[in-house]
């Protein structure tokens, strides 16, 4: 959610009609599994750039960045009209 706001992660006209409008994105389906594949490396290299330009991240694991933007998304969708994130039904996340 907070990746597509910032312009991180772009998404197709047709997936994001499709997220837009709260359609359920199947679990394990190309779309999802791209969404969360293309999630992990928007993080991981988030991630990898701020060890390199900030000391405050040396010592900070990748889920902990994963988690500060979860929650940095969940705020600002209630101050700030935000797209929805995906919609899939899913005991792992």
């Amino acid at each position: 959610q907070i990746l597509r706001q910032i312009g991180i992660l772009e998404y197709t006209p047709e997936l994001s009609v499709a997220i837009d409008s709260l359609q359920e994105i199947p679990f394990g389906s190309k779309q999802e599994v791209e969404i969360r594949a293309c999630t992990v490396v928007a993080v991981e290299r988030l991630h990898k750039e701020l060890l390199r330009t900030s000391s405050e991240w040396v010592d900070r694991p990748v889920l902990e960045l994963d988690w500060l933007l979860w929650q940095w998304g969940e705020e600002r969708c209630r101050d700030v009209d935000m797209p929805p994130h995906h919609r899939t039904l899913t005991i792992y996340y």
